[in-house]
């Protein structure tokens, strides 16, 4: 008799359990079995757990729990396998029974013996992986229940590890320790320490509550995230245990901060996972385990790690796997890196090549002015406590709204050789330091820390940057701070790759063992720094000892961020809710500062002024310069309400004149030139208007700023570098137009004493005059919306007046040359430079011009990428007219030097004419598609007295087509040493 029966994977079944020692027994009088030793009895290709021969298929399937579990399937020597598939069973007989009782008898034992084969086929399978895990997990460690799923969850991210003993027993039929009722228990397989074949993947998942011995005021610092991230990884993934003859290394990895730093106790998300691969199985000599990590807190993410790789390093010192070499490497392109990673350059590569040119236009002027260029271990212990004013100078006292701006206790800096803001390869600058020690954890349960002296270079960095962020006074503009990491905005423009960083390992045996290695040496380069959207500085670091480079990390970004719900500005109307921590030059709490100057250039005009101007954001507004052209660091006083426009309010602000700064550098002469006189007073001026509400009475529309024209006066001669300037400006007049406000305004410019008494008293050399002002002038400005702007029709109400070379068009044997381009080329005396180089040549007249003294005419082509168009301003690029002004100037200045008019003065300087007012008047713009600006110069008065030598001329500038700026009176002046005033 021959019965066919159809087999499903969902249907077939049979009576009893095989744990029951009746089903036992029927499995051990099968037929197709033989007894074994120890009266189990198994299919032959399973013998011994011999899964190689039992066509193991490995696959994956959800548990109950929510885990992934491993499972096999095998084939036995009768296993009814497969969905859908027909199993012939032979006919049988007893002399017993009957045929179709025999029959089903033996079907049930076919059916048992398949299903307890399949089931010790997965015990033995069990045994071998839970064996080869023991041998690769740390002590009591814990072993991932998962092999990791790369699809599920993002990238790379799996399903949670459990606690699990290593090798312990599954409680499966036939396994150690879970032997079916009356059956002996089956010893477990013996494994050979030999080669490991783990998972290619494993994942974790935990949750933890935030921790840092080191937290201020309960702040938790990025290598403490890191460290407590890495140690779940360290304790949940079985690649990284250690074996014998060796250990992992961290050797590099890309991290990504999305987001603020956690306070100890809040609860963290660690998600992690490892993959190891090597060619022909594991081995230590040649496998490396890469490592993808994600730490949220909530719905946000914190921290990301990408394209962490882990090498073997022996005991005798030798890394498997091969090192990048000590010169650095371009980047890491790791699953999910955010584009244009790859491109973090070296130390002092391309992102240094402007500052070696000299150009110091676009250098950070720091907050804080300290005359310390070293630290000892002092002074490091004192920033420990928050002695910030105690070390770098009383202009860093915030009467104590910083108390959590500080260092960490025991860190690994031991002293401060070097700190040079205007140091290293971008001129953003430098610090070097000692390392006396590399902080953290050398050993891990026992055994080598694979992590630990990447987290030790991280942990030095770390203090480098704090300590150069608070030298650079950056906590100085916030109150209520602490250290946090520097985060992208996509509202503003900032530099690409903020909020990333790498860390490169170059001598993964240092400080490996219990005694680390002493005499390390931290060079950070700082290479962006920026007050918006908060203070924040990003820089490059190496750690090296005497035989070379020992750690790099690139894009270490630090910001000083302050307490949620502190106020970073005025609230309605203006009005300070509280003191927002930046104090003067004198010691007076300032209503507004750095932090929000830079808002009204090209940030948050909220932040800059107020909640009525939040809506501002992206659109085409005022804004104050930006870059080296923002001449206003803070607002002092303000006397008179929003909304007073009708004249007679007034506002004091300061401007800090730092002896380096870019316009003593790039001028002809170290001396303040004309465009900061200028331009401090105007947007003092401009400011006041626009803190007083005037674009606010029609804010459906859009304004743009211009000045229009105005007179000004130097009253006195008075060295400007390395001073604090404050400016007094009063609202005259407001008069509203259809899609015009126009305001005028007076101004004053007065030194702040050198002692910061507040009274202006006597200072060196005779500058500080009681109450007297060194600056004075009056001026018109215009805000206007985009359409009244495009009917601008210039001086000469919309006609085109050719200049008077073009009418009279003297011969060429009249006309000479200066060719200032080669001048400037060889290094001249009395020439620009840098961002002060607006011309390279003049065409000279002698004897020409309106009043027969001479005529100078010279174009100057514009191009977008002119420096200033970025400056001036935010999305409303125009050149400065004070700009197109000292083009006038420097042609006087250059046509000077060419008659000899400085020859006979001793160390001669050009300074800006006292006693001598000088007009504009402005009725366009120099815009960056225009191409070019023409300037001439009609000289009319040329004066020598002693040691000094004066041209006064009236000029004009054009646009193509278009006369845009007339100047009456403008002058220069080259002044010898020991001169006497006019």
């Amino acid at each position: 008799m021959t019965i066919t029966v159809e087999a499903t994977q969902d249907g077939l079944g049979f009576d009893g359990e095989p744990t029951d020692a009746a089903v036992w027994a029927a499995m051990q009088a099968g037929p197709e079995f033989e007894a074994r030793p120890g009266g189990t009895h198994r299919p032959d290709d399973v013998e011994g757990g011999d899964v190689e021969g039992g066509d193991v298929e490995g696959g994956e399937e959800d548990n109950a729990d929510g885990g992934r579990e491993i499972t096999a399937a095998t084939r036995g020597a009768d296993v009814l396998s497969g969905v859908g598939h027909t199993a012939a069973v032979g006919t049988a007989a007893a002399p017993a029974v009957d045929d179709a009782t025999a029959t089903l008898r033996r079907l049930r034992a076919s059916v048992v013996a398949a299903h307890a084969s399949a089931m010790r086929t997965q015990a033995a399978l069990a045994d071998r992986a839970l064996a080869a895990m023991a041998a690769i997990a740390p002590p009591g460690g814990r072993i991932p229940a998962a092999v990791g799923d790369r699809g599920r969850g993002g990238p790379g991210w799996g399903t949670p590890a459990v606690d699990r003993p290593a090798c312990h027993d599954t409680g499966l039929p036939g396994h150690a320790g879970a032997s079916a009722p009356g059956t002996p228990p089956r010893p477990a397989p013996a494994i050979a320490p030999v080669e490991i074949t783990a998972p290619a993947e494993l994942t974790v998942d935990v949750t933890v509550v935030a921790r840092d011995a080191a937290a201020i005021d309960g702040w938790v610092s990025l290598p403490a995230v890191v460290r407590q991230a890495l140690d779940e990884v360290l304790r949940g993934s079985a690649h990284l245990a250690p074996r014998g003859g060796g250990h992992w290394v961290l050797t590099r990895a890309a991290l990504v901060t999305s987001g603020p730093l956690p306070r100890v106790g809040d609860e963290l998300r660690v998600q992690a996972t490892t993959r190891i691969g090597a060619p022909g199985g594991f081995d230590p000599a040649t496998a490396e385990v890469t490592l993808a990590l994600r730490v949220t807190r909530g719905p946000d993410v914190l921290l990301e790690v990408l394209g962490g790789v882990f090498r073997w390093l022996a005991r005798d010192g030798a890394s498997h796997g091969g090192l990048a070499g000590a010169a650095g490497f371009a980047g890491i392109e790791a699953p999910g890196n955010p584009p244009g990673f790859a491109a973090l350059e070296p130390v002092g590569a391309a992102s240094g090549s402007r500052g070696a040119r000299g150009w110091t236009e676009d250098a950070f002027k720091l907050p804080g002015r300290t005359t310390r260029t070293t630290l000892d271990a002092g002074d490091l212990d004192r920033l420990t406590r928050g002695d910030v004013a105690g070390v770098f100078g009383a202009r860093y006292d915030q009467r104590g709204v910083n108390p959590s701006v500080r260092l960490a206790p025991g860190g690994p800096l031991a002293a401060v050789p070097e700190l040079a803001p205007r140091g290293g390869a971008a001129g953003r600058g430098q610090l070097r330091a000692s390392v006396s020690r590399l902080t953290g954890r050398v050993e891990h349960d026992g055994q080598p820390d694979p992590t630990h002296l990447a987290i030790a270079a991280l942990t030095a960095s770390w203090q480098a940057v704090s300590v150069f962020a608070m030298a650079a006074g950056l906590h100085l503009v916030i109150a209520d701070a602490h250290l946090d990491v520097a985060l992208p905005d996509e509202r503003l423009e900032l530099p690409d790759g903020l909020g990333r960083l790498s860390i490169e390992i170059h001598a993964p045996g240092h400080g490996a063992g219990p005694a680390v290695e002493a005499g390390l040496e931290l060079v950070l380069t700082v290479t962006d720094i920026d007050l918006v959207p908060r203070p924040w500085l990003r820089g490059d670091i190496e750690l090296r000892d005497a035989h070379g480079p020992v750690a790099t990390i690139r894009g270490i970004a630090l910001a000083v961020r302050e307490r949620p719900g502190t106020p970073v500005g005025p609230a309605h109307g203006g009005v300070l809710p509280a003191f927002l921590g930046r104090v003067g030059a004198t010691g007076e709490s300032a209503l507004l500062g750095e932090l929000q100057m830079f808002h009204a250039a090209r940030g948050d005009l909220a932040i800059a002024l107020g909640p009525e101007f939040a809506s501002a954001a992206g659109r085409t507004v005022c804004r104050l310069p930006g870059g080296g052209l923002r001449l206003v660091d803070r607002v002092m006083r303000v006397d008179g309400a929003r909304g007073q426009l009708s004249g007679g309010a007034s506002m004091i602000t300061e401007y800090d004149s730092p002896a380096d700064s870019w316009y003593y550098t790039d001028s002809p002469s170290p001396t303040m030139p004309n465009i900061v006189h200028m331009e401090t007073s105007l947007q003092s001026a401009l400011l006041l208007g626009y803190y007083l509400g005037a674009t606010l009475t029609d804010p459906a529309n859009d304004y743009v700023l211009r000045n229009l024209d105005g007179t000004a006066t130097v009253r006195r001669e008075v060295d400007l570098a390395g001073r604090t300037i404050r400016q007094r400006s009063t609202l005259l007049s407001t008069t509203v137009l259809s899609g015009a406000i126009l305001q005028n305004f007076q101004y004053e410019l007065f030194l702040v004493p050198v002692d910061g008494s507040g009274s202006h008293g006597s200072g060196r050399d005779g500058d500080d005059r009681d109450g007297e002002p060194f600056y004075v002038g009056e001026s018109l400005f215009g805000f206007f919306t985009q359409r009244t702007l495009a009917n601008q029709n210039g001086l000469d109400q919309g006609a085109f007046v050719p200049t008077w070379l073009e009418r009279t068009n003297p011969a060429q044997a009249d006309r000479r040359t200066i060719d200032v381009a080669a001048r400037r080329a060889a290094n001249a005396p009395l020439c620009a430079q840098g961002a002060m180089a607006l011309l390279d040549q003049i065409t000279v007249v002698d004897g020409g011009g309106d009043f027969g003294r001479g005529y100078l005419h010279a174009v100057r082509p514009t191009s977008p990428d002119d420096w200033f168009f970025a400056r001036h301003f935010w999305l409303d690029p125009v050149m400065p007219g004070s700009l197109g002004v000292e083009a006038v100037i420097q042609a006087l200045q250059e046509w000077m030097v060419q008659e000899g008019l400085t020859d006979d003065l001793v160390e001669p300087v050009f300074v800006v004419p006292a006693g001598l007012p000088m007009s504009w008047r402005y009725r366009g713009q120099i815009r960056p598609d225009d191409g070019e600006m023409t300037l001439e110069i009609h000289i009319k008065d040329v004066r020598r007295d002693g040691a000094r030598a004066r041209v006064v001329a009236d000029a004009s500038v054009w646009k193509p087509g278009m006369r845009i700026y007339g100047l009456t009176d403008i002058a220069a002046e080259a002044r010898g040493r020991g001169a006497q005033s006019w």
